[in-house]
């Protein structure tokens, strides 16, 4: 079953060593529903002994080892573990500590941990085809398939995927694993939980990116902005078919702006990098504004895809999260949304301040910084 594992390293307070902490979680993220896992790896030696204190009223857990004492020592210089049971979303101080016998603190560290709530959220990865493997209880993958096809009420359960035999005998459970794919917006992290919960299953895994050798370096693109002054729309990418399409008037009354911004086409290795995924959607003709969107805001994303206004397009770029002050990290540029809130809804990207004080004159929302990304004009 694959776990998603956070590795924080501190530096002790109390000593030359370092406390680190993983946390991890069946069902991939950490979320409000089934178990958090907390490993606590110390360089002081303890006597194997540990508690934890959970205060939910505070969102702090303290976790504490016992100082090996004087003497000829029980020492443990193996980690120890900690297994919650499901915890309230929110953002949680989470303490690792070793005291002595007196209560004195030899070293420690605190970390955050968040919590996130298991619905309500776009698929991290939508490049991949959301797909889990899941051993059922009884029925093998064909018979699986026949039921999902024949019973609705149980296709919903399951979360209405295709299923299809996988051709992989678990060693484990020693049956078949069935394949579930599902569309590309669909959460891998509801869908584990939707699955192990439901009590039909003794195995659910997921896919998802890894990196088994030295990356390449990020690649990095410039995406051009148009304006339609017929329709006072913005619109952007880096697309060079897309950009030669529109500078030769086949898509419409477009022009360029000038202004250019760089962003991450691709990062080097997804699941080490600090930029996320970006969503582009284009309205439904008939449902939605006659627009574009982009957003890396995952239950943006999922607000935007259950309006069933907008189709989503692709991942044109990665982005970086801003600072809670919203400032963005170091080797990063705010990237500015200003909203058009009047006819078709349009949005305006920008790295230029004064770009955005021209918007808001013409009754544009300032919508802030949404996502820092790449150096550039």
């Amino acid at each position: 079953m694959r776990r998603l594992i956070l590795l924080t390293t501190m530096l002790a307070s109390g000593g030359a060593g370092a406390i680190t902490m993983n946390f991890s979680h069946p069902y991939g993220e950490l979320v409000d529903r089934g178990s958090v896992t907390i490993r606590v790896d110390v360089t002081t030696a303890w006597d194997c002994t540990s508690a934890t204190v959970v205060d939910l009223a505070t969102k702090r857990l303290t976790l504490t080892g016992v100082l090996s004492p004087p003497g000829p020592p029980l020492n443990c210089f193996a980690p120890w573990i900690s297994v919650l049971s499901p915890l309230p979303a929110g953002q949680y101080r989470v303490t690792a500590q070793v005291a002595s016998s007196s209560g004195a603190i030899v070293e420690s560290a605190t970390v955050t941990m968040d919590i996130l709530p298991v619905e309500g959220r776009c698929n991290a990865a939508p490049e991949l085809v959301p797909t889990m493997w899941a051993v059922h209880n009884t029925l093998g993958p064909i018979e699986l398939a026949q039921k999902v096809m024949s019973n609705p009420e149980y296709a919903t359960l399951l979360g209405n995927p295709i299923v299809r035999p996988s051709g992989i005998v678990s060693t484990t459970y020693g049956r078949e694993y069935a394949a579930f794919t599902y569309p590309p917006l669909d959460n891998p992290t509801a869908l584990s939980a939707r699955l192990t919960e439901s009590g039909e299953f003794v195995g659910v895994s997921r896919n998802g990116h890894a990196c088994l050798s030295a990356p390449p370096p990020d690649s990095i693109a410039s995406f051009v902005e148009f304006y339609h002054a017929g329709l006072d729309h913005y619109f952007y990418t880096s697309d060079l078919v897309e950009i030669a399409d529109i500078d030769a008037g086949k898509v419409g009354a477009w022009s360029r702006t000038g202004k250019t911004w760089s962003a991450v086409r691709h990062p080097g290795c997804i699941p080490t990098s600090p930029n996320t995924t970006v969503y582009r959607f284009s309205g439904i003709p008939g449902k939605g504004p006659s627009s574009h969107f982009f957003t890396r805001e995952r239950n943006e994303c999922y607000a935007v895809d259950r309006s069933a206004q907008w189709l989503l397009e692709g991942v044109p770029f990665y982005a970086a999260a801003p600072n809670a002050d919203g400032t963005c990290p170091a080797g990063r540029v705010p990237l500015y949304r200003a909203w058009r809130p009047f006819g078709d809804s349009n949005h305006r990207f920008t790295t230029d301040r004064a770009v955005v004080a021209q918007m808001t004159a013409r009754g544009w929302v300032d919508e802030g910084v949404t996502m820092c990304i790449s150096q550039g004009t």
